[in-house]
């Protein structure tokens, strides 16, 4: 197949082309290359790329795709530009593949944003809480895209349990990933405060091969589907993920802090990660233990430094520092910096 995917240079795109492009489909890349130089280690080899704003797309842009893979997002940002990008731009993308002749498009969220099930009989995963950030613009892309489903249009959503694990582009700012490189660097880990707070996880490989069975499963099987990915062996608390670090790397202190993470987590997280196993056959091969001792290695053997780890690979902290470099303006957009 043919297919596009639109955040190819994130930490989870950067993964999922090289998936795709293994088990065979013809991948192109959509980037902005706002994180293209945020690599750890070699530079990964990625597919070729339109470097056009995802705001900016058009149907002539799309034309001979077979799918188009939404995974690009901004992090979280004030003002309405993060509305503009991870709510009009992934709806106005779905417009754009449908009028293109775009067979398929998935879409990826995330469970973080999930609240309990108001009724037992409910099919599928729980509802989602308007109320936590960014939650209300995923509800909407969810909404309207599902609207456009017809025989020639399949849409299906994708919702990630909180992702970990080594890309070429990783994260620092992910909860797991982090620990590790507080552990590496710092000698100690802060151990999120209230036990009863569970994370679902998942490892960003998994997340890649979820991706890929819903490309390729009949469209019957998707169409229109809500599929939480993860699993329950994965879902933990900091204390469990705290622990697991220090089981690796041996010395590492744990600290207990009264910080709950970057945004708010329910102490209870209803989820259905059996319904993307029975649909499409999907089972999780990455463990907790198995992505701490990955990231030990890479971060380790890349020879990463602190200061560089706290900054380039904190998405977040990386977007501030290219804003305040003129190389991207208030909107978002890439400027060109004259030297």
């Amino acid at each position: 197949m043919r297919v596009l995917i639109a955040g190819s240079q994130g930490y989870l795109g950067t993964v999922t082309a090289q998936v795709f492009s293994g088990a065979g489909h013809e991948v192109t890349g959509l980037d902005t290359c706002l994180f293209a130089g945020c690599v750890m280690g070699s530079d990964p080899l990625d597919p070729p790329t339109l470097t056009t704003d995802l705001r900016d797309i058009t149907p002539a842009d799309l034309t001979g795709f077979d799918a188009v893979v939404h995974l690009a997002a901004l992090p979280v940002v004030p003002g309405q530009v993060e509305k503009d990008v991870n709510h009009h731009a992934a709806v106005r993308l779905g417009h754009a593949a449908k009028e293109a002749g775009v067979g398929r498009y998935l879409f990826a969220s995330e469970i973080t944003g999930q609240g309990v099930r108001a009724h037992d009989s409910l099919p599928g995963p729980a509802g989602l809480d308007p109320s936590l950030p960014g939650t209300e613009d995923k509800m909407r892309v969810e909404e309207e895209v599902a609207a456009l489903s017809g025989p020639a249009f399949v849409p299906a959503f994708l919702r990630l349990a909180t992702m970990f694990g080594f890309s070429p582009r990783v994260r620092s700012d992910l909860p797991l990933n982090r620990m590790v490189g507080e552990a590496i660097f710092t000698g100690e880990v802060a151990v999120p405060a209230g036990e009863r707070i569970v994370r679902p996880m998942v490892h960003v490989r998994d997340a890649a091969d979820a991706f890929l069975r819903c490309l390729t499963a009949p469209a019957g099987v998707v169409n229109r589907a809500v599929f939480d990915v993860g699993s329950e062996s994965t879902t933990v608390t900091g204390t469990k993920i705290a622990c697991a670090v220090s089981d690796e790397i041996p010395g590492t202190m744990l600290r207990a802090s009264r910080l709950g993470g970057s945004g708010p987590v329910p102490s209870r997280v209803d989820v259905d990660f059996d319904r993307i196993r029975r649909a499409v056959g999907f089972e999780p091969r990455w463990g907790i233990a198995d992505g701490v001792a990955e990231l030990h290695r890479a971060y380790v053997g890349s020879g990463m430094n602190p200061d560089t780890f706290f900054s380039r690979f904190d998405r977040r902290v990386h977007l501030l520092a290219m804003q305040d470099a003129g190389e991207v303006d208030e909107q978002v957009r890439r400027q060109e910096v004259l030297v």
